[in-house]
């Protein structure tokens, strides 16, 4: 707290209700109310080196409590035995008595008659805002800096939400959201204070988003592509039908590559919906023209998966394709630089291997980033640098619900592909409690031997690489002396060697394996159509988004498919969570499960756009006001493409007060 400001942004978090009294008999350990009882015993001071209290047991003839007073000695001498005192607080039960922390006391009498005209300073509501402020420093001394700060500055903030919005809006401005939050008449006041701060936020955040947006467009691309008939040949040259919503979104990036302006697209679809051959069109289109295209990847075990599947694509294109990784030996990354830095055609595929200095573009045109919720917008910047603003294509591994999307992605074009390839198999998913794992691991081992392969995926609970790859070898050595004894069980971790990681799964593949044993390193693209279950221990410490990315591995299994959730832990929460992935197949549906329950963590990276936590709670508490925000923002610039007029001069300011994107 450095300014008057921070001070009135610090919001409560509780109100007290002082007017209604309740009873000693209803307190329960966490309750807080206000209590009017009889003092049984003079108080007594309890000094400390940082901290006093002083305790005082009362009764209001329904039951006894102690009074706690902190760092207000001189409550010891003000009250005495018999008094009468009103106090507002808190319970807190320990070793079978209840002691009541006050947060404010209200009135205070010498004898029950003079009760009725004890004063008392109270709101006239009634409410009386608690904080929970910096360790030391007590709630009541923050309340009466707030209500110096209101009354010092009570014309003293402009509405950042002009006027007339907030009335049209049902709003209130930032001195009346100020009031509110503070001192507020009701209940349905300080809500309302909440939505509104929760609006300025989302608007703020809609018009950086859109002003980037417009930035972007105004940039002249010099990556068009002439391109045609897209879908048509990615068909032939992969052999395979695409989906209507395959090529519709596939025409829409033909449209871009044409644009004089650089394309800026995010394309989200469910498991197995085939954004590959869909990023496949924006590499085919940009390389066929003479031009050079770059796809990134989050992990090396990523791009090298994605390298093996779209390579036989680009070669048949006649197209180079280059893989650039950061644990690729140098006599192999050599040439993929060299040719970079010359400008031949071609498609380079990597890791963060893409973004270092000393990787030079001559003729950059397309940047693909796939699993876009893994890269922050300063890696994407760094690359999209490299280009002269070349097409930019997002792909986001799981479907990302339509709120949150405007949230994110106010500055891109989206595409959705909301079909899936005919064929795939509904995976029967079953929950595990913990004391039956060993009956799951009974099943995994009959499919196995019944000729068949299966997934066991270790939990990413370690906070390093070089951990959670002990854990997974600690695992896999359990399995081959218990359950899975005799079977030829494998083990991939992202600490491996490249050439390892892909001999591993190049077995597996073949069938020289039984179970793959891995950390999530096989979350996306690793598909043995012989492999037919996934077992996933500890469930409950994954995502559902990620869980549901992890039952994809074996959707395109040629026999029935079978995913088991192990749960390591009981818990309400947990079993909430989970009993959405085994209710539904429907990856958007799970996505926005996944967003009320957890957050958005797992689904867009929040913290990697260089947004905190409010963006998560406004977003899944006011859906509709984050809507409300988009529009209003969108109308703002129609009328003042740069906010450079007076009137929006503090919606300015509060676009600059926001950062850069990081």
């Amino acid at each position: 707290i450095l300014t008057v400001e921070d001070l009135l942004l610090f919001a409560p978090v509780r109100y007290l209700d002082c007017l209604r009294v309740g009873r000693v008999a209803d307190l329960c350990d966490g309750t807080t109310a206000t209590l009017e009882v009889r003092l049984l015993r003079n108080p007594r001071l309890f000094p400390g080196p940082k901290a006093s209290r002083v305790e005082a047991p009362a009764s209001d003839g329904t039951g006894k409590v102690i009074l706690v007073w902190f760092n207000q000695p001189y409550r010891s001498n003000q009250f005495s035995m018999d008094d009468w005192v009103t106090v507002a607080g808190r319970a807190s039960v320990r070793q079978q008595r209840t002691f009541f922390v006050v947060s404010k006391t209200l009135s205070h009498a010498r004898s029950q008659a003079a009760r009725a005209g004890a004063p008392g300073a109270l709101p006239s509501s009634g409410l009386l805002a608690e904080y929970a402020g910096p360790r030391g420093l007590p709630s009541r001394v923050l309340r009466q800096a707030i209500a110096a700060a209101l009354s010092a500055t009570a014309d003293g903030f402009q509405p950042i939400i002009p006027s007339h919005t907030a009335a049209r809006l049902g709003l209130f401005t930032r001195p009346e959201v100020f009031r509110a939050l503070h001192q507020p008449q009701d209940l349905t006041e300080t809500e309302k204070a909440a939505q509104s701060f929760a609006f300025e936020r989302l608007l703020l955040l809609q018009l950086r988003l859109l002003l980037h947006r417009s930035q972007a467009l105004r940039t002249a691309s010099q990556s068009r592509v002439e391109v045609a008939h897209l879908p048509e040949r990615i068909e032939a040259l992969s052999g395979l039908r695409l989906t209507d919503a395959q090529r519709r979104v596939i025409r829409e990036i033909e449209e871009d590559l044409k644009s004089s302006r650089p394309a800026c697209r995010l394309i989200h679809g469910d498991v197995g919906c085939g954004k590959t051959l869909v990023a496949a069109a924006a590499l085919v289109g940009a390389a066929a023209a003479g031009r050079q295209a770059a796809i990134m990847a989050p992990t090396e075990a990523l791009a090298e998966q994605q390298f093996a599947r779209l390579r036989p694509i680009l070669e048949a294109a006649g197209i180079p394709a280059f893989l650039l990784t950061g644990s690729l030996p140098e006599a192999h990354r050599a040439p993929a630089l060299e040719a970079a830095a010359a400008g031949r055609p071609g498609v380079w595929m990597g890791t963060h291997a893409l973004i270092q200095e000393r990787v030079t573009f001559a003729d950059l045109a397309v940047v693909v980033v796939d699993e876009q919720h893994r890269f922050g917008v300063a890696q994407r910047a760094r690359l999209a640098a490299k280009g002269y603003a070349p097409n930019f294509f997002a792909m986001s591994a799981t479907p990302i619900p339509r709120t949150l999307a405007l949230a994110l992605y106010a500055d891109f074009d989206l595409s959705v592909i909301d079909e899936l390839p005919p064929g795939r198999q509904p995976v029967q998913t079953r929950l595990i409690e913990p004391q039956f794992r060993p009956a799951a691991y009974a099943a995994l081992r009959r499919v196995v031997e019944a000729g068949r392969q299966a997934f066991v995926v270790c939990p990413c609970i370690e906070p390093s690489q070089a951990m959670e790859a002990e854990a997974a070898s600690h695992l896999v050595e359990q399995l081959r002396k218990g359950p899975l004894a005799g079977l030829r069980l494998g083990l991939v971790h992202g600490r491996m060697a490249t050439q390892d990681r892909q001999a591993i799964m190049a077995a597996f593949y073949q069938g020289h394996l039984d179970v793959l044993v891995s950390t999530t390193v096989i979350e996306v693209g690793l598909d043995v159509p012989n492999a037919s279950v996934i077992l996933v221990e500890n469930a409950e410490r994954f995502g559902l988004a990620q869980l549901h990315q992890l039952r994809g591995r074996v959707a395109r299994s040629r026999h029935r498919p079978l995913c088991l959730l192990v749960k390591g832990t009981g818990g309400e929460e947990a079993n909430q969570r989970l009993d959405v992935l085994a209710r539904t197949q429907d990856g958007f549906r799970i996505a926005e499960a996944d967003l009320k329950l957890r957050g958005a963590g797992e689904l867009a990276g929040l913290r990697q756009h260089g947004m905190g936590d409010w963006v998560v709670g406004d977003v899944v508490r006011y859906p509709q006001l984050l809507v409300a925000a988009h529009d209003e923002a969108a109308g703002i610039l129609a009328a003042d493409p740069e906010l450079s007029q007076r009137h929006n001069e503090l919606l300015a300011q509060g676009v600059a007060g926001l950062g850069e994107l990081e």
